[in-house]
């Protein structure tokens, strides 16, 4: 299944509440980098759990609020990966993930 097919119920509420993030939706590549990671932190969910991540931004009270600090706050990175690049569907982001220490 697609990002886009799994955030389809709430991209709706994405184009109203931060349309900078949802003009994104076209690059798979930020979308599932970059723009999916931030709404999961923002909304406390798991990375992995892409239906609770809708879920929480189609049930959360705060959700407009939430969504449209997001895209005030990484809009202009988007946009700026947006123009840089015209072939959206070629982006490629990597992540550096920080895993907590074994204990043993």
């Amino acid at each position: 299944m697609t990002i886009h097919k799994i955030l389809s119920e709430a991209l709706p509420f994405i184009e109203k509440s931060a349309p900078v993030l949802a003009s994104a939706f076209g690059a798979p590549g930020i979308v599932a980098g970059y723009i999916l990671p931030i709404i999961a932190k923002a909304f406390d969910k798991d990375l992995k759990d892409t239906h609770g991540i809708v879920n929480s931004m189609l049930t959360n009270p705060n959700a407009n609020d939430i969504l449209q600090s997001l895209d005030k706050e990484h809009g202009p990175v988007i946009k700026n990966l947006l123009d840089t690049n015209k072939n959206h569907s070629d982006f490629e982001i990597n992540v550096k993930i920080k895993w907590p220490a074994f204990s043993e």
